[in-house]
């Protein structure tokens, strides 16, 4: 039988239900939950040990807001004993716009937890893609997946800097926004192989700001997968955010190839598209 790593990190308490009633719809594998807080938990753990006995509870600082965490848990566990790993983690209410997709309230939370575990055929779902695809390293929700494109300051030096560390060699392709995911452990050898500790995300602790070396890493989760010779695969969580995030990606193509104004690289140089032709600025 499979065995399943579970990371939660509780940076919101009064969000605990919500993921106890969404890990109850794990079915057909053995699992282990640890649980990591930047502050002690007190009542709610025995709240969480009535729910799974044997969880596992560290008090880790919001480094990267959920990335450290994440990464020391996966660094300390023998992941030798798992073949997969869930990340998930509480989620702030501060209004999002992407992929089409206006989300206020939880709705980012949501939709990328159900796509996983939204109920226990769901998981059964991922579960079986994952057992019988042994190409596939990655699973997360459809209307969350996002490109990297350099656009970003994230996506600039940071990210090619921190690839090079460790040893990945890509710094482009498909990722999950919201880093809520399951994976091979095989596939995220990259961040076990290398030196990483909380010393690295320092500077971006919980603090709302974009273009830290937090968010380089929400893209580098999908890009070690690959570069690991594995495949990602997204699932829709709702067929209306599904139809919402298909239509805005179709659009939106070919709105930038007619004309498109951005910035891109390290200095964020501007640039404008027209029918497909990029024409850099001065900055």
């Amino acid at each position: 039988m499979s065995r399943l790593l579970v990371h939660l990190h509780i940076f919101y308490p009064e969000q605990i239900d919500y993921f106890l009633s969404k890990l109850a719809n794990i079915k057909g594998c053995e699992w282990d939950l640890v649980v990591t807080s930047p502050s002690d938990l007190g009542e709610n753990k025995e709240h969480i040990l009535s729910f799974k006995p044997g969880t596992r509870f560290e008090t880790v600082e919001n480094l990267g807001y959920d990335v450290w965490p994440f990464l020391k848990v996966l660094r300390e566990t023998v992941t030798e004993n798992f073949d997969y790993v869930l990340k998930l983690h509480t989620k702030g209410t501060n209004p999002h716009h992407f992929n089409g997709l206006r989300m206020k309230n939880f709705q980012w939370r949501d939709i990328m937890v159900e796509a996983l575990l939204g109920s226990a055929e769901r998981f059964a779902k991922v579960l079986s893609t994952v057992e019988t695809q042994t190409k596939v390293g990655m699973v997360y929700s459809y209307e969350t997946e996002c490109f990297c494109k350099g656009n970003f300051i994230e996506e600039s030096s940071l990210l090619k800097n921190e690839a090079v560390r460790l040893g990945v060699g890509k710094t482009k392709g498909h990722y999950c926004a919201g880093t809520i995911f399951l994976a091979r452990v095989s596939a995220l050898r990259a961040f076990t192989a290398s030196d990483i500790d909380a010393s690295l995300f320092s500077s971006s602790a919980h603090s709302g700001d974009w273009g830290t070396l937090a968010h380089s890493y929400e893209r580098l989760f999908a890009l070690a997968v690959v570069d690991a010779g594995y495949t990602i695969r997204t699932l829709p969580s709702r067929w209306t955010t599904t139809l919402a995030v298909a239509f805005h990606k179709c659009v939106s193509a070919v709105l930038k190839f007619i004309f498109t104004v951005d910035k891109e690289g390290d200095k964020q140089t501007p640039y404008i598209v027209i029918f497909g032709f990029k024409i850099h600025l001065k900055g």
